[in-house]
């Protein structure tokens, strides 16, 4: 069951994201991807989860973007939705038709099951012959906002691209 969902969650992102965004300042463009985590709690045995995501970003500056993304968390644990919005560093060599781009920054998450809380966020993106693959790490601040939590890693897989309003 759960490998038809990441299979269904792929087509729809090498289907639905394939073009792919040409940044520059006051542009703001769109993207998939599909992120999948773990969460762990003492005592029990650990639940997986994925979360597709559709992201919006507005490049105000050559090199920085703020993004917006909504979600939905589904699989072991309790189905939620929320909105991520992070500020991204963000640097490319090369073009999206044949390079290689990077970003980090903070972020907040908003969700509608469990803790709102602050995140940072990194990752590598290759660009070659119409395909974007790339790979990154979200870690979620939960002991900031409550006490004794533990902190939550969240790897990003990131499959095409986006496009440009």
């Amino acid at each position: 069951m759960m490998m038809r969902s990441i299979l269904a969650s792929l087509v729809c992102l090498l289907v639905c994201g394939s073009a792919f965004a040409q940044e520059s300042e006051g542009t703001v463009t769109y993207d998939v991807g599909l992120s999948s985590g773990r969460v762990e709690q003492e005592g029990q045995p650990d639940k997986s989860y994925l979360e597709p995501s559709i992201g919006f970003s507005y490049h105000f500056m050559e090199h920085l973007a703020w993004r917006n993304s909504i979600f939905g968390r589904f699989g072991d644990v309790d189905t939620a939705y929320g909105i991520d919005t992070s500020m991204r560093a963000q640097g490319l060599l090369g073009d999206h038709s044949m390079g290689v781009s990077g970003f980090l920054g903070p972020g907040f998450r908003f969700i509608t099951k469990g803790d709102n809380v602050p995140f940072l966020e990194g990752g590598v993106i290759l660009h070659a012959a119409g395909i974007s693959l790339g790979a990154g790490v979200k870690t979620f601040f939960n002991s900031v906002v409550r006490s004794g939590a533990e902190n939550e890693n969240q790897l990003l897989i990131i499959f095409g691209g986006g496009g440009v309003f």
